[in-house]
């Protein structure tokens, strides 16, 4: 991760509700997206799942085939934003 890097904490519960809807898709082991919650910032809730999706450290945070599992619906939810 960026040692510089700032949150907004502003968009704290839109990145949260995003992250609530991959692991829904993660846990009913499905390839299409649940519906979204209305009012997300398309922008920057894409721009902060790219953002965790690239930093995903295989073997430290997960094993290789969860995080292909998890980057996969991260991008689910980045494609239907």
């Amino acid at each position: 991760s960026d040692p510089r890097a700032v949150p907004d904490l502003a968009f704290e519960p839109h990145v949260d509700a995003a992250l609530r809807h991959a692991v829904q898709a993660l846990l009913l082991d499905t390839q299409t997206c649940p519906d979204l919650s209305p009012g997300l910032p398309k922008h920057t809730v894409q721009a902060s799942l790219a953002y965790l999706r690239d930093r995903i450290s295989v073997p430290r945070d997960m094993s290789f085939s969860g995080a292909m599992q998890l980057r996969a619906h991260l991008n689910l939810i980045i494609d239907s934003l």
